[in-house]
């Protein structure tokens, strides 16, 4: 899955990254995002569940002489919440506005995130504030496909 150029340069702008950030990206993929928020930032450490993106992302980025990235496999809900970044950029879409995040960047600190079902989705940058709250600005829309996660979910049945 690769998003539309479009939508990774609305992604970019939106962030106004000043190149001393450091970024963690939810959704390695082909690794073309990664290397656009490493190009614009200082530090990119960006996750996949999927160990064969991984590789091939890190692949990619050292064949093109992209130093400033890492990829790990890693799954979102198992973050070490004692390393605070700048900035987290989701390549996929939650159902729900992100908040649980808000503990893994620092204050003023920014999350872009795709939110909604489809068809109906929203960019979202959310800002952590000084008082840790979140402040949600409403960007744009658009649908890109859901982020997958390895969350075990309980089913209720009888």
């Amino acid at each position: 899955y690769m998003m539309k150029p479009i939508l990774e340069g609305r992604i970019l702008q939106s962030l106004g990254l000043k190149g001393t950030e450091k970024v963690l990206e939810i959704g390695t993929g082909s690794a073309y995002m990664t290397a656009l928020l490493a190009l614009s930032s200082d530090q990119v450490t960006s996750i996949d569940i999927y160990e064969d993106f991984v590789k091939l992302a890190q692949d990619k980025l050292k064949e093109v002489k992209i130093s400033n990235a890492k990829c790990e496999k890693q799954n979102i809900f198992n973050l070490n919440s004692t390393y605070k970044y700048d900035c987290i950029v989701a390549t996929g879409s939650f159902t729900e506005t992100p908040e649980f995040l808000l503990g893994n960047i620092k204050q003023n600190g920014k999350i872009f995130a795709i939110v909604g079902d489809y068809p109906i989705m929203t960019a979202c940058l959310i800002t952590k504030s000084e008082d840790g709250q979140a402040q949600i600005e409403t960007l744009f829309e658009t649908v890109v496909k859901g982020l997958q996660t390895l969350e075990e979910k309980t089913i209720f049945e009888l």
